[in-house]
């Protein structure tokens, strides 16, 4: 069914997502950022305004012509922007199911993701002088068969370029900016992880590497930075400056990747944990 005519009820019955959790709508701010750029028209009109006022013209006929004309203009403009607002965002929304989501994007379109054939990337972006645990972070959904999109604030499209794989970056899309990014974008790393989690697992247990990126998951260890870290000796995991690090028994480097990097990163943390019994920090 195409995902110009398919409803979000559609798309998540067809692909078994389960009960509905929560629906999530566009933030309202880029409309307040819009209508700041006619602070200088409306200084200006205040200005002729006042001109007009100290030489006798704002009762006459220039006068009213003018003030009408800055009225019609201003009018114009603050119509306009209402109109680019609701055709960016139109009816925008994140529906969140028990084993997927389903977003209903730019024009109606329905993008489902289940969440065991969707990989997930996050892009921290740090407020100035905090540390990374302060991060925002944005959100990349790459799936086989749905078009990738990007959701959030400063989401890096090289990490998606980088991490593509199979997924066809052509119809790649940015979506509205979705209201309390706090609460969905953990929920979707929780779902992400939970759908993933086992089938690593069983995969590495059978002996076979299961890939994040820059890092390989082997049956034996952690494939990093060039290094192959045995299980046992991991000692530390961590975020800072940016990068993922992982800390060794006796050695006083680090190996590192840069986390933005590492697809369905907080799988990868999860199967660290596993295996060395050393949560991300």
């Amino acid at each position: 069914m195409s995902e110009h005519h398919e409803s979000v009820d559609q798309a998540a019955q067809r692909l078994r997502l389960g009960e509905r959790q929560s629906v999530f709508r566009p933030v309202s701010m880029p409309k307040r950022r819009s209508l700041a750029g006619l602070i200088p028209a409306l200084v200006l009109f205040a200005f002729v305004l006042v001109l007009f006022g100290s030489a006798g013209l704002l009762t006459s006929f220039i006068g009213i012509g003018v003030s009408a004309l800055f009225v019609l203009m201003i009018g114009a403009a603050v119509a306009g922007i209402t109109m680019t607002t609701r055709e960016a965002r139109g009816d925008q929304e994140m529906h969140v199911f028990d084993h997927g989501v389903v977003i209903r994007g730019p024009k109606g379109r329905v993008l489902p993701y289940r969440f065991d054939e969707t990989r997930l990337i996050r892009h921290g972006v740090k407020p100035a002088g905090s540390s990374d645990r302060f991060a925002r972070w944005s959100y990349g959904l790459l799936n086989p068969v749905t078009p990738p999109v990007l959701m959030g604030q400063g989401v890096a499209i090289g990490a998606v370029w980088r991490n593509a794989g199979d997924v066809d970056l052509t119809n790649l899309l940015r979506v509205a900016q979705f209201e309390r990014i706090d609460v969905w974008g953990p929920a979707l790393e929780d779902a992400i992880t939970r759908a993933h989690l086992p089938r690593t697992l069983q995969e590495l247990s059978a002996g076979r590497e299961v890939a994040f990126g820059p890092a390989t998951a082997l049956p034996h260890g952690l494939a990093i930075d060039g290094k192959v870290l045995p299980w046992g000796d991991i000692s530390a995991l961590r975020i800072e400056g940016g990068f993922l690090r992982v800390k060794v028994k006796g050695r006083f480097f680090t190996s590192s990747v840069k986390a933005n990097d590492v697809p369905n990163f907080l799988v990868l943390a999860a199967v660290v944990n596993h295996f060395s019994a050393v949560p991300l920090e």
